[in-house]
């Protein structure tokens, strides 16, 4: 299955620059006090096990979502 990253998914339908209409996005938005068409280059990662753990975005700095923990942090 080939997933269609959020940037590619905006630039076909630019509806999604404002709201893309995930609730984790929508989240991590709130929390850092920007819109979510600030959240840009969203990119998965995968645990030691393969198993998709999160994902990488920038909003200014680059951050890391956690799916376990349902918490980000900022990725040095």
């Amino acid at each position: 299955m080939n997933l269609i990253p959020w940037d590619e998914l905006r630039e076909f339908d630019p509806a999604y620059w404002n709201e893309t209409g995930s609730c984790i996005l929508q989240k991590c938005a709130k929390e850092l006090g920007v819109e979510e068409k600030n959240l840009t280059e969203i990119k998965a990662f995968k645990d030691k096990n393969n198993a998709a753990a999160g994902f990488i975005f920038c909003a200014g700095d680059r951050y890391r979502y956690f799916y376990e923990t349902q918490g980000m942090e900022k990725d040095e």
